[in-house]
């Protein structure tokens, strides 16, 4: 089974993001805006019911069952698929470096942990 991201900007700013992992699937839509050398994304919730999953709000990598992870796109739902996120988005900012997108960190608490999150192979 394949596993990968891909982050799509269109020319109106929005995105779509997808990523796949052995047994779980993640997505996500909304807003991009360019500030200088920064992309900053933001997501718009669905109105669907899912788990939800904060990008880069974590430090390290934690099981997804950590119940300080679980959160839903409607408060009081039940998603119907219990191996699709809808990943958020909030003011996140990637540094525009060549061809590839490096996360900047905004939680203090991740000072000094290094970030695994980018991308790469950025196309017009």
């Amino acid at each position: 089974m394949e596993t990968g991201e891909i982050l799509i900007f269109n020319t109106d700013n929005n995105f779509t993001y997808k990523s796949v992992g052995h047994i779980t699937e993640s997505f996500s839509q909304g807003n991009w805006k360019i500030k200088e050398n920064t992309l900053i994304l933001n997501s718009i919730m669905p109105k669907e019911c899912f788990y939800t999953l904060s990008f880069g709000g974590k430090c390290k990598s934690s099981h997804l069952l950590k119940d300080e992870l679980i959160d839903k796109t409607i408060s009081e739902c039940e998603p119907s698929a219990l191996n699709k996120f809808y990943v958020e988005f909030k003011n996140s900012k990637f540094l525009i470096k060549e061809d590839s997108l490096i996360y900047q960190t905004t939680n203090k608490s991740c000072e000094g942990v290094p970030e695994k999150n980018y991308f790469t192979s950025l196309k017009n």
